[in-house]
């Protein structure tokens, strides 16, 4: 029987309730834990239940970067209950975008394990138990011992760094206090930032020694952690580190009751290189394990056009493809889909879909992509920025992206082939979900026509990439929703993470840089980054430059990881939340009813972001209970 370990495993009756006045620290239930340690299966379920506090990333309203940043939208003028109904619950993340963030309800509480939280807390002290107990178990061979202990490690590492990302400075819960602690001995603080990166990349290394390199068992144990998983987390922690958010940021000064100054206050370029190194070691190890950039299959004739959209398409949705190094293993991609996937109406042609509009980046993203080219469209200078929003009449040359003689905007012409695979929008061909003559696809409908007002695509823009090619769905309720593992890390994010660190480390840019970046970039079918800005940009030298390089990069990984819950963590650690949670979110009418009236430009909204916005805030009642801890700046 598959055991998928994102299952909520609830072990022989154990209640993990615990105690809640300051950090799930303390075991409770002593008795029954010891019920989990009698065998080697009870003893495997309790590790199971470690790796149930794992975030859940694949869902779109329980994923804070899905929700709370600016690459997504939700519909705001119609019934908020139906938006709620499609995505399975409460948009807490369209508060937190509205500003409504607070230090005495909090949205996504990972530290309390609520709206939206995992109880990580609680999730790491499970750990602490499993490790503290597993020698009780006599029937564990000593290789499996040592493997499972290395995962463990690996969740009590990951738990941390999720709550250092969002909190800063955390308590370093390295083993449980007894049961007889005293309450001031329960009243932990928060230690210094780069304290708490030294632990957890400590603890990385510790579990990289005992995982496995590779998955064996793929119908038993897909999902579980390998040495390139614990790699590649620990070369996301020192890109964080390394990052201006958390590297020198004198706007970020705490300092708690002993004097303690729990943010560090000066720039360390030697966190760049640590964030190299560990990017570097990922690399080789995914390489090790023939890991590979992902290329299509072609099992039905396709146009060259198509495959390469494919390329990009499946490097997603084809299921633990040889791209795939973490994928989360958890039903909820489905979800993700059915918000996203055309729907065949039968007052509709054969070839025409209405598309789903619950959940839609907004014009910007449809702007960041390149042109086709490989350069921003702002910088082409062969491309018709000026007039970018006029109408013109869609040629034999875009048919495999865009219905001949459809009346389009210049915008969406002579684009790069990542935005013709990573998004669809009135007009646009879609390839697959029941159309596989790519001479003949459907085509995508989003004007309002008389179809019911709700599932309007209400930016003009749905995320194509994250749908299975192979999914149906249809106005009668009838559906087919292909899993596959939501990607939490694949290699291409590694490519352009060493890419980055690479630049900050050197004087300029140089070959090595530039490979990393150009081996994403090839298979997006576009040029390399030097021939590219040489040949067609107005900034011709820019790639030659640190800081040129360095927009180029961020640019690169923001086009590339498109709807894969990136960019929001990434233009936080850049430190760049504020410039683009601070400009106004522009969208399609898409209450036109004649392509005049639907490409016509309208502000959805200005979102209110602040200083304080980059770290979440500590709960009031976790800052009563336990006067050792500091509010974060700004809360």
């Amino acid at each position: 029987m598959k055991r998928l370990i994102y299952l909520f495993i609830f072990i022989l009756g154990l209640n993990l309730s615990g105690c809640k006045d300051y950090l799930d620290i303390v075991p409770d239930n002593v008795a029954t834990i010891d019920n989990a340690f009698v065998d080697k299966y009870t003893a495997e379920q309790y590790l199971f239940t470690c790796y149930s506090y794992l975030p859940n990333e694949a869902h779109p309203a329980k994923n804070v970067a899905f929700t709370a940043g600016d690459e997504m939208m939700l519909q705001k003028d119609i019934d908020r209950s139906h938006i709620q109904g499609d995505l399975g619950g409460t948009m807490y993340g369209q508060d937190i975008q509205d500003g409504y963030q607070n230090a005495s309800s909090t949205m996504f509480d990972f530290w309390n394990g609520e709206k939206y939280g995992s109880k990580l807390w609680r999730g790491i002290r499970s750990c602490n138990i499993f490790m503290e107990r597993i020698d009780e178990v006599k029937d564990l061979e000593d290789y499996e011992r040592d493997r499972w202990v290395a995962e463990a490690k690996f969740l009590k590492a990951y738990y941390h760094f999720y709550l250092l990302r969002m909190y800063g400075p955390i308590p370093i819960a390295d083993e449980n206090l007894p049961v007889s602690s005293s309450p001031d001995e329960v009243k932990v603080f928060r230690e210094p930032f780069d304290d708490c990166v030294n632990y957890v990349s400590d603890l990385l290394d510790e579990a990289m020694v005992n995982l496995p390199e590779m998955i064996i068992d793929e119908g038993l144990e897909n999902g579980r952690i390998t040495q390139t998983i614990a790699a590649s987390v620990k070369a996301k922690l020192w890109m964080m580190a390394a990052s201006p958010l958390f590297n020198g940021n004198s706007n970020l000064t705490l300092i708690d009751s002993r004097g303690t100054q729990l943010f560090p206050q000066q720039y360390d370029a030697a966190k760049w290189q640590k964030a190299a190194d560990a990017c570097k070691v990922a690399i080789d190890m995914a390489h090790a394990n023939g890991k590979e950039l992902y290329y299509y299959s072609a099992i039905r004739q396709m146009n060259d056009s198509t495959a390469k959209k494919m390329n990009i398409r499946h490097s997603v949705c084809d299921r633990w493809n040889s791209e795939l190094i973490w994928g989360a293993t958890n039903d909820d991609s489905k979800t993700l889909q059915r918000i996203g996937i055309p729907t065949w109406f039968s007052k509709m042609t054969d070839r025409h879909k209405e598309m789903r509009g619950i959940h839609c980046p907004p014009l910007r993203i449809a702007e960041q992509f390149y042109s086709k080219n490989g350069v921003p469209i702002e910088e082409d200078v062969d491309y018709d920025y000026d007039n970018r929003y006029s109408l013109t009449t869609v040629g034999d040359d875009h048919r495999y992206y865009i219905e001949k003689g459809h009346s389009s905007p210049v915008l969406h012409l002579n684009r790069e082939p990542r935005f013709y695979a990573t998004l669809a929008f009135d007009g646009s061909t879609w390839y697959g979900n029941g159309f596989f003559d790519d001479k003949n696809p459907q085509v995508m409908e989003c004007m309002k026509g008389d179809i019911m007002h709700r599932n309007r695509v209400f930016t003009g823009y749905v995320v194509k990439k994250m749908v299975h090619y192979e999914n149906s769905y249809s106005d009668n309720n009838s559906s087919s929703i292909q899993f596959y593992p939501f990607p939490v890390i694949r290699l291409a994010d590694l490519y352009l993470m060493y890419a980055e660190a690479l630049n900050e480390v050197k004087d300029a840019p140089d070959l090595e840089v530039y490979n990393w970046i150009n081996l994403v970039r090839a298979r997006a079918s576009i040029p390399t980054v030097e021939l590219a800005w040489t040949n067609h940009s107005s900034k011709p030298d820019k790639y030659k430059s640190k800081d040129g390089m360095r927009e180029i990069i961020h640019r690169e990984r923001m086009i590339e990881l498109t709807g894969e819950a990136k960019r929001y963590w990434d233009v936080r650690r850049w430190k760049k939340s504020e410039i683009y949670m601070n400009s106004e979110i522009k969208a399609w009418d898409y209450r036109g009813k004649t392509s005049e009236e639907y490409f016509q430009i309208r502000t959805l909204e200005k979102f209110r972001f602040t200083q304080k916005d980059y770290l979440w805030p500590l709960r009031e009642s976790n800052l009563i209970k336990n006067t050792n801890l500091v509010q974060n700046p700004g809360w």
